[in-house]
């Protein structure tokens, strides 16, 4: 026998369990729990990235998509250094990278011609074709990001109070900003594309690519700055936003489709008021 061993019947008994003390307790602990309550955090967020628009015209995401070109910019010059051109070259229906100018002058890319999909020369975006298509990317990734954010903050911030209309009503608030915060970036996404683009051609391939590269990157992040001032300045989205709501509350259609929701809402929130009951009677 190991050391220290003991014989189960010689081990001390174990106190009896009162599962019914135990099944009470749990039940009570049940009954004093609260929901996660993450809108507090959240409100806090929306109202920090809301400040940081307010003092430099630009949000968070914007920031971050700047941030991300900045590090392709630099990763460029490091690469390339700052008068490096290239063009892209289809050759037998694969794609190509084509440095202009001396090997020397770039330690890391001695070579002259590397494949497209080569990870070393991934950070380069280089035509008027991957220009269009790392804009598009840029604003798949924002439509879902402000989808999200607008929707969230919308859920989350306490709804505006107007005269003569219910507060809690804020579908049409919601379908305004995100209306226009995707406008505003499409947009400026657009200018710096339809920039880059226009150089590219003239050029065809000229400038260097970090050159073409920062210019619409900079026309992008310009035009964002300046619709965002001007929706801050004039009060657009709030003025849009009221004019929406006056209109809806005086239309006999969009009271109807209002009921609609308010019933929908009604059942849904007694059927989740409902599972957490059940949840809660099984401990």
């Amino acid at each position: 026998m190991p050391a220290g061993y003991r014989h189960p019947s010689n081990s001390p008994a174990l106190p009896p369990v009162d599962y019914e003390v135990m099944v009470f307790e749990i039940r009570q602990a049940a009954a004093k729990a609260s929901p996660l309550d993450v809108s507090g955090g959240l409100a806090q967020a929306f109202k920090a990235n809301d400040k940081l628009d307010a003092q430099t015209n630009m949000d968070a995401f914007s920031w971050e998509q700047l941030g991300i070109s900045a590090w392709k910019g630099v990763r460029q010059v490091k690469l390339l250094g700052m008068t490096g051109s290239a063009y892209i070259k289809v050759i037998k229906g694969k794609e190509y990278i084509i440095f202009r100018g001396l090997p020397g002058s770039r330690p890391e890319l001695p070579g002259t011609i590397y494949a497209r999909s080569n990870p070393k020369v991934s950070c380069f975006v280089v035509g008027a074709e991957e220009l269009m298509e790392d804009g598009l990317k840029t604003a798949r990734l924002g439509i879902i990001v402000y989808a999200a954010v607008d929707v969230t903050k919308e859920v989350v911030s306490p709804p505006e109070v107007v005269p003569g209309q219910p507060p809690g009503f804020s579908l049409i608030d919601l379908g305004v900003h995100l209306s226009c915060d995707l406008l505003k970036f499409v947009v400026a996404t657009a200018a710096g594309i339809a920039a880059g683009v226009v150089i590219t051609t003239m050029v065809a391939g000229a400038l260097p690519v970090v050159a073409v590269f920062a210019v619409s990157v900079g026309v992008g992040v310009f035009a964002g700055m300046v619709l965002d001032r001007l929706d801050t300045r004039f009060d657009l989205s709030g003025e849009m936003s009221r004019l929406c709501r006056t209109w809806f509350w005086h239309n006999a259609t969009a009271q109807s489709f209002y009921q609609s929701g308010e019933d929908w809402l009604s059942h849904g929130e007694s059927y989740v008021q409902g599972e957490v009951r059940l949840i809660r009677s099984r401990f």
